[in-house]
């Protein structure tokens, strides 16, 4: 498993979501078959066509821009109980030791 980021500074945690959904996406290197899992129900129905873009329309073209050369599965927790990377995720959420300096 691979972790990329992005710094964000003044974005919200929707516009984070969104981001965070291109830039896996993105990382690939060439056309595959994906099953992007989320926890973000504002992301995955989105995607799905279930919830309608009100806002934030810019990083919803950078999410269309990065899912088009792919065929991509939206999927959430309920979606996929046993992910076995959820363990991993915790410790990258709590503060860095140096965070307290």
């Amino acid at each position: 498993m691979q972790t990329y980021g992005e710094y964000l500074h003044d974005h919200t945690n929707q516009q984070a979501e969104i981001i965070a959904a291109a830039l896996g996406l993105e990382a690939l290197k060439e056309t595959c078959q994906v099953k992007l899992i989320s926890d973000s129900q504002y992301v995955i129905k989105t995607m799905k066509g279930e919830f309608r873009r009100k806002t934030n329309h810019e990083y919803w073209k950078r999410l269309d821009q990065a899912a088009s050369i792919h065929k991509v599965q939206w999927s959430g927790p309920a979606d996929t109980p046993d992910i076995p990377f959820r363990k991993s995720v915790i410790p990258l959420r709590e503060p860095s030791p140096s965070a307290a300096l």
